[in-house]
């Protein structure tokens, strides 16, 4: 149900100093034609430092763990747009530039009289 709560945990290593860098979630529906993109809104987000083991002083090793409250936001598209593949995608940026992003590929589908 796009009303459930989604929650995504990644864990990365960077080099990079991400002290002032927040994550950013976007939907991209129907990718195949129109594109439609729609921000969605971050109930939270956790970072903690973890050790990374390769003893590289210089990378940091950090487990991140992102929640909103769910999709609704995309139950205003035309449904046509909800039938066609769609992209979450998850981006660690700061106030000008994009460190990373994070693609997947999402297939949302009409189940029990809801998206």
């Amino acid at each position: 149900s796009l009303s459930a709560p989604l929650g995504l945990e990644i864990e990365f290593r960077t080099s990079l100093d991400v002290a002032h860098a927040h994550w950013q979630l976007r939907f991209i529906a129907d990718l195949v034609h129109h594109q439609h993109p729609i921000d969605l809104e971050l109930e939270s987000q956790e970072s903690k430092v973890i050790t990374s083991g390769t003893g590289d002083p210089s990378l940091c090793s950090y487990h991140v763990e992102l929640k909103t409250g769910g999709l609704q936001k995309l139950l205003a598209l035309p449904e046509s747009a909800l039938e066609s593949l769609g992209i979450l995608e998850v981006r660690l940026v700061t106030k000008d530039t994009e460190l990373a992003s994070i693609r997947l590929v999402i297939d949302v589908r009409w189940s029990s009289n809801e998206w």
